[in-house]
C-alpha cells in the first residue's frame, strides 16, 4: 500500500494461542540406561526427609 509516495507496512498481531494446561508433556520419557541401578534406600530416605513437617527444601551433598 502506498500513501503520499511512502511505503506503509501494516503488521497484524498473531492470533492468541489457546490456554495451556500445565504441566505440558513434550516428547517421550527415555528408557532406563543399560547400567541403571535403583537406589531404593536413598529414595526412601529422601521421601522421609521430604515428608518431615516444615521440610520445604532438600540439599544433597557428598560426605567426601
Amino acid at each position: 500500500m502506498q500513501i503520499a509516495n511512502a511505503d506503509v507496512t501494516v503488521q497484524v498481531p498473531p492470533a492468541r494461542e489457546p490456554e495451556v494446561s500445565w504441566p505440558v508433556w513434550v516428547g517421550d520419557v527415555p528408557e532406563l540406561a543399560a547400567a541403571f541401578q535403583p537406589r531404593t534406600a536413598a529414595g526412601t530416605a529422601l521421601l522421609l526427609a521430604r515428608n518431615e513437617e516444615g521440610a520445604a527444601d532438600l540439599v544433597l551433598s557428598s560426605s567426601s
